[in-house]
């Protein structure tokens, strides 16, 4: 007599198939994380670099007024607050106050009459009197 071998191979092929397709979404989870990691690396750097382009403007912008002599002046817009030492320093930050935010720090090559804060969005005129920049807000 022959023997038949039992037929429940549909118990073992369904367990297989979700371990595989557990597998799957395991590693979609996994590159969404990855994903999500980087997004918000390029964000942040992104939000550095406008800051860091908004600096150099200003600081551009000294050097070039005081370079130029007395009597110089050049109006600019400004979209971060931005506060400008003596000290050849300046530092531009967020608008709003925000958790963990980076700011961007420069220098400059130039004489500033006084320290400066530039609070929000604006029109800025820098101009050279007697020597030194002096900073006010278009009105």
């Amino acid at each position: 007599m022959k023997q038949q071998k039992p037929k429940n191979k549909k118990g073992q092929i369904s367990t297989e198939v979700l371990y595989a397709v557990g597998t799957m979404v395991l590693i979609f989870l996994l590159l969404t994380g990855i994903t999500f990691n980087r997004k918000l690396d390029l964000k942040k750097t992104d939000d550095y670099l406008k800051k860091r382009t908004e600096c150099l403007k200003i600081s551009n912008t000294i050097s070039s007024i005081s370079a130029a002599g007395e009597g110089t002046e050049r109006i600019i817009s400004i979209t971060y607050n931005v506060t400008i030492f003596k000290t050849s320093r300046i530092s531009v930050s967020e608008t709003e106050i925000k958790p963990k935010t980076i700011e961007a720090v420069c220098s400059y090559t130039g004489n500033l009459a006084k320290d400066v804060n530039i609070a929000g969005i604006g029109n800025y005129i820098f101009n050279n009197t007697k020597g030194a920049v002096e900073v006010g807000k278009v009105s």
